[in-house]
């Protein structure tokens, strides 16, 4: 019987050497390199071949090792030398807690539509705690009498359809603010600029007229810019303006926006923004709002808190403050004595019955619980009535009430003239306050062109107010403002206007890239 014979050990053929020598011609010489490569797999799938189980698994194990390792370092070398900076694209969602209806700055009413004119509408200027900054207007110039306001716009500022922004849309603008539509409903800008002239000296140069010196005026002239040269139906239709995005589209449900579109202007005067566009949602239900943001649906979170533990926190101070307003026209609330026993905390000897209006939202419910399981322990009988926005407008024109708790807005300036001086009691002094001495310093306050002189006054009258007991305020209210982690460039807002957010939206980044140091 024959044995089978030895299997041999196999040598790489010589035919395989690489020989680039024997190739003159540069195409020769590539043909050799390509045999002589091929000729080192042939030897290692021979050699591989040869090797024994063990044998393999230990080499593929060095192989990937050295490969994992080789990597490594390219990276490290590669990140060593490199940077990472923002790059352009990608789109952020935000969930906002609010309502939308129209998205024209000049009737923009509620903090949803005055966040979406942030956007889409630039302004002469720019306010936050800071000061008053350079926007549209590049400078202006403020006459010694305080009545002339000249402004000298930036040149290269166009709308997004391409036309130029001049004087005559700043005059267009204001001209929309002064005028009442047919149904009764006017800017929340009215009262400002009512009486304030304007003239038009030339394409960069506008001049306002006040019938008297009012200090805190510049602070009026945060008022987003609309296009003159397209008529209201254009306009509604388009939306154009000249800030950061442009208006893409929108959805609606019950004369409502539930959803926008919004994109990167290419014609934006500022800073270009990486974003490639922004979706806004907008929701009046709180809870719904904060399941799209904790399911991961959304970025970003506006007018609700979260409890997620992986987002950052982004909330800010706003110039907001709940008051509680005594209505000193009430017979019963004439008495300082009694007003100074309920704001205090102390027990009546007699009961009192007592009936607070304000408006039936979230906040507005938790503080007057609160407030109400306070003073039933103080010996009074307590009644909550909660109203819509419209019935709470008749209740405050008609002052037919005796308690008020409203969110009072200050602003920058935090000038209370409107809600306190004596020549307002048919507007908004809604306590019925009178003071010749009160009168007098908030006068002056409005006259003063140093901020710092207006503030010293504000405090002085505020002490006045306080020894009165006419009201009590509570701290700030703070927007609440969350944002994941993915989205970066975001820095903690320096305003307290809801739409104060966007204030370094150009800066805020989805994607990156690498670029050599």
């Amino acid at each position: 019987m024959m044995l089978p014979h030895p299997r041999k050990r196999q040598t790489p053929s010589k035919f395989y050497r690489p020989r680039l020598a024997q190739f003159s011609s540069r195409g020769e010489a590539a043909r050799g390199l390509a045999l002589a490569s091929r000729s080192l797999w042939h030897r290692l799938r021979l050699s591989f071949g040869l090797m024994t189980r063990i044998e393999k698994r230990a080499t593929l194990v060095f192989l990937v090792l050295t490969a994992v390792m080789l990597t490594y370092k390219a990276a490290n070398a590669y990140l060593a030398q490199t940077i990472s900076l923002p790059a352009a694209g990608g789109v952020y969602r935000e969930v906002v807690i609010g309502d939308a209806k129209n998205l024209n700055p000049v009737f923009a009413y509620s903090d949803a539509e005055k966040s979406v004119s942030k956007l889409l509408f630039s302004t002469l200027v720019h306010t936050d705690y800071t000061g008053v900054h350079p926007a549209v207007a590049e400078r202006w110039e403020i006459s010694p009498d305080g009545l002339n306001y000249t402004f000298y716009l930036r040149r290269d500022v166009r709308f997004h359809d391409g036309a130029k922004l001049t004087a005559k849309d700043v005059a267009a603008t204001i001209e929309a603010i002064k005028t009442q539509n047919i149904d009764g409903t006017k800017s929340q800008l009215h009262d400002a600029w009512k009486d304030v002239g304007v003239n038009i000296v030339d394409d960069y140069q506008i001049v306002f007229t006040l019938p008297k010196s009012y200090g805190p005026f510049i602070y009026n002239c945060s008022f987003g810019i609309i296009p003159s040269h397209l008529s209201p139906e254009e306009f509604t239709r388009q939306f154009v303006g000249s800030g950061p995005f442009k208006f893409k589209k929108s959805d609606l449900a019950n004369r409502k926006i539930t959803r926008l579109e919004l994109e990167r202007s290419d014609n934006y005067f500022g800073d270009k923004p990486y974003l490639q566009g922004i979706e806004l949602l907008f929701s009046e239900n709180e809870g719904e709002g904060k399941r799209q943001f904790e399911g991961g649906s959304v970025l970003g979170i506006f007018g609700a808190g979260v409890e997620k533990a992986s987002v950052l926190n982004y909330s800010y101070q706003s110039s907001r403050r709940f008051g509680l307003i005594f209505n000193l026209r009430q017979e019963k609330l004439k008495d300082k004595e009694l007003r100074r026993r309920l704001i205090e905390g102390e027990r009546l000897s007699d009961p009192l019955k007592l009936r607070l209006v304000t408006l039936n939202a979230p906040l507005q419910r938790s503080r007057a619980e609160s407030l109400k399981e306070q003073w039933v322990g103080q010996n009074v009988e307590f009644e909550v009535i909660y109203l819509s926005a419209i019935q709470l407008k008749d209740v405050l024109d008609s002052k037919e009430f005796e308690i008020l708790l409203y969110g009072f807005n200050f602003g920058y300036d935090r000038d209370p003239y409107v809600f306190w001086h004596s020549s307002q009691l048919d507007k908004l002094n809604f306590a019925g306050y009178t003071d010749k001495n009160s009168d007098i310093l908030l006068e002056d306050a409005r006259m003063a062109p140093d901020k710092g002189v207006r503030q010293e006054k504000y405090d002085q009258f505020a002490r006045i107010l306080e020894k009165e007991y006419a009201a009590k305020f509570w701290e700030p209210i703070k927007y609440d403002y969350f944002i994941d982690p993915k989205l970066k460039g975001v820095t903690l807002s320096q305003g307290c206007e809801p739409s104060s957010r966007f204030d370094n939206v150009a800066k805020w980044y989805l994607k990156e890239k690498r670029v050599r140091k």
